[in-house]
């Protein structure tokens, strides 16, 4: 992921930048200010290029002029973040070279990350921490919209140690009226036969603009045979409606898992887990939100309708952000599709704690034609 903004990169570090971070993190008042010892050498600021800043969403800050690592800003979600935070929620956190500071970089690139975690990841809060004492980063967080929510030096006395007190910032969704999303603004209601043709339409858009594997012509056969099919569950087939028109579908069918790799299913009153498949948002309307609030209310429903879990197939970095976990921690493994080249792809989620334990299984789609 590369996001730019007037000045800036932010892009993924790689071991070429290790001269450029020693060269900055070495300085005493840039590690210890981020919450890391001084580098030592180049080989030192190497691994932490290699351990550290190759976690998700973690990004070099550069100026587009030489495209050279001035700093580092990242996003740390759900329970990856210090602070132990909740799936829809992350923590920001960055620092910069001396020679930098001052010129209104580092705001520039938190704005930035900031609506990439409310628009394109979904997020609902983001947090953000300085140390005590530490006046320039706070102001980079009120610059940025960040107001003041609670200090609690606990929560941070497990992980750094020499740290006394700990202010930490909270900025809700809402205080970006500049960007209203989209998704606070549609309306997700059941399916009907009526909608059938618009479904068509967008299902076919949205994956022939939005992705590299499929025309959705597949993806429409695949929706209608599970309509015509004993799995299909009317009460959790949903379109969602901005303005009045159709801009996203998804539904949620019955998924008996196989006992085997090698399939073999029994009827859809043998199951009570669900599969969330197909996912479609409209191509003029992608990461903008619709598709985490949609299946945030599905998973609602089908909590309500008392199914045990949901199998999902998909990216696991968007779905990661809505509580689902690779479905191996479950017993619950792919044996053919994407998910088998990275089976991080392939994930569930328990409808309440323990719901899926000793459920296990494979996923396999031999009972449609389609899939």
């Amino acid at each position: 992921m590369i996001i730019q903004t007037e000045r800036l990169i932010l892009r993924p570090w790689c071991d070429a930048d290790a001269e450029s971070l020693y060269e900055y993190a070495k300085d005493d008042r840039v590690g210890p200010a981020a919450g890391w010892p001084v580098h030592t050498s180049v080989e030192n600021s190497r691994e932490i290029i290699r351990t550290v800043l190759s976690e998700p969403e973690t990004y070099a800050v550069c100026l587009k002029e030489d495209n050279k690592a001035i700093g580092s800003i990242g996003l740390m979600v759900g329970k990856q973040s210090n602070l132990g935070l909740p799936d829809d929620e992350g923590e920001i956190g960055y620092w910069i070279g001396v020679p930098f500071w001052g010129r209104g970089l580092i705001p520039e690139a938190v704005r930035a990350l900031t609506r990439r975690a409310f628009l394109e990841l979904g997020l609902s809060t983001l947090w953000c921490g300085y140390f005590d004492g530490n006046e320039k980063s706070k102001r980079v967080q009120e610059k940025c919209g960040f107001v003041y929510h609670h200090a609690n030096r606990d929560i941070y006395w497990k992980l750094i140690d020499r740290v006394l007190t700990e202010h930490v910032t909270r900025l809700p969704r809402d205080v970006w009226e500049s960007s209203v999303r989209p998704s606070d603004r549609i309306t997700i209601r059941p399916e009907t036969h009526g909608d059938y043709k618009d479904v068509v339409s967008l299902v076919l858009r949205s994956f022939r603009e939005g992705t590299d594997y499929s025309d959705g012509t597949d993806i429409v056969a695949l929706i209608e045979e599970i309509r015509d099919s004993e799995y299909y569950i009317p009460e959790l087939a949903f379109v969602a409606e901005l303005d009045g028109e159709i801009v996203g579908h998804f539904l949620f069918s019955h998924f008996p898992l196989s006992r085997t790799p090698e399939g073999g299913h029994g009827g859809a009153a043998d199951t009570d887990v669900v599969m969330l498949a197909p996912v479609s948002v409209h191509a003029d309307h992608l990461r903008q939100g619709i598709g985490s609030a949609m299946i945030r209310l599905g998973i609602a429903k089908v909590k309500e309708m008392g199914f045990r879990g949901i199998i999902v197939e998909g990216n696991f970095r968007f779905y990661n952000t809505v509580g689902f976990r690779t479905s191996s921690e479950y017993g619950i493994f792919p044996v053919s599709g994407y998910p088998m080249t990275e089976p991080r792809c392939q994930m569930c989620m328990e409808t309440f704690p323990g719901s899926l334990k000793d459920r296990g299984g494979y996923v396999v789609y031999d009972m449609y034609y389609n899939a």
